[in-house]
């Protein structure tokens, strides 16, 4: 497992890459709550969404007001009920813009926001139907259009099952519109059957190439230099910011330090419990390195089990403290999906600039041996 990472910085040939596991189209959102640049987009479209929605509901809300404000009690209760209902998806879309402006952001807004638009809008068609004006949504050739528009915004969040279940629940809905009116006795201008299966099936493929627009976004939107697993900066990354943090350091004599992590038995939980196992141990592991580093500290997924993290303005007392700080909060966090292994042990070397090399190659040579060394020292090593 232990990999020679002073010769492959010297040699400028990286030792096997990090495992990436390769993730079919649908299942990529799964990686969306760790890439931190990922979900930044995502917040950022939903953000655009909701005033996007709040300035649609307000419009639509002008026109049966307007209506009741001109004919007074004379009103239809078809005009009526798009009020009420205009009113109370207006009111849901500014809580819904209020709470991403205040950041109340959760993993799951962007699924909740999405189910709203797509039901708010069967709900007015409900209503239309209710009150004997089926004829103004279902058999109308351009109401029904907004299914595929609202299946569209999905892009904007970034989020491929978000795509899928939207898709599915504007088809399921739209079906039971269309039965729904077929039962009543009211008579309406109905179209043919064929052409509501073409509808469902324009949602069909409005759907799909939804799913295929949201993939290339996905790879256009990732900053690349991220590890998409643990959110960190990949090798590629690290090794040119560690030149440059080298140089600078040279240049204004300040001090600058190297740790590296190392999971220990991470072959052992991967053979043993599984890759996801492997996978929540890596991920909860960086999840620790970035609430406790510092704002300047810079963290990368170096190889299979290891996380350096480039310390400037530090000499080897605060590294050392650094890093013991660090194994401690490890030996806190729970990983609930390894409880039948047991113990999940981390171990870390520090190298300073200077007192330990001059280079990249030394400092990971040294940070390296001081990792290994610790092998056999329990104060350096710490259990998750």
């Amino acid at each position: 497992m232990q990999k020679n990472l002073a010769a492959a910085v010297a040699n400028d040939r990286p030792t096997a890459q990090p495992r990436q596991t390769p993730l079919p189209v649908w299942a990529q959102p799964a990686r969306q709550s760790v890439d931190p640049v990922l979900r930044a987009a995502s917040i950022t479209g939903e953000r655009l969404l909701a005033a996007l929605r709040l300035s649609a509901w307000a419009m639509i809300a002008l026109a049966p007001l307007s209506n009741i404000a001109a004919t007074g009690p004379d009103v239809t209760e078809s005009t009526m009920g798009l009020a009420v209902l205009s009113a109370i998806a207006l009111v849901m879309s500014a809580i819904g813009w209020l709470a991403i402006r205040r950041r109340w952001i959760s993993d799951q807004l962007g699924f909740v926001t999405g189910i709203a638009d797509v039901t708010l809008l069967t709900c007015a068609f409900a209503m239309f139907i209710a009150f004997g004006r089926a004829d103004s949504v279902l058999s109308n050739q351009t109401a029904w259009a907004l299914y595929p528009l609202i299946i569209v915004t999905a892009c904007l969040r970034l989020n491929m099952v978000l795509v899928i279940v939207m898709g599915a629940l504007a088809m399921v809905q739209y079906g039971v519109l269309v039965y729904w009116q077929s039962t009543l006795a009211v008579p309406v201008a109905t179209i043919g059957e064929a052409v509501h299966w073409a509808r469902l099936l324009i949602m069909l493929l409005t759907t799909a190439v939804t799913m295929a627009a949201v993939s290339a976004m996905y790879s256009l939107v990732r900053k690349p230099g991220y590890d998409p697993l643990t959110g960190l900066a990949t090798r590629e990354s690290f090794r040119d910011r560690l030149a440059s943090e080298i140089e600078r350091a040279r240049r204004y004599n300040e001090s600058l330090s190297l740790a590296i992590f190392d999971i220990d038995n991470l072959e052992a939980i991967n053979r043993r419990e599984g890759f996801a196992a492997g996978d929540a141990a890596l991920q909860t592991f960086a999840k620790v390195v970035r609430r406790n580093k510092r704002a300047q500290d810079f963290a990368a997924r170096w190889s299979e089990s290891e996380i350096a993290i480039l310390l400037p303005h530090t000499n080897e007392a605060g590294a050392q403290t650094m890093g013991t700080r660090l194994v401690q909060q490890i030996r806190l966090t729970e990983i609930k999906s390894v409880p039948s292994y047991g113990q999940v042990k981390a171990r870390f070397g520090v190298s300073t600039l200077g007192s330990d090399g001059e280079s990249n190659t030394g400092l990971f040579s040294v940070a390296q041996w001081r990792a290994d060394l610790a092998k056999t020292e329990p104060a350096l090593v710490a259990t998750i």
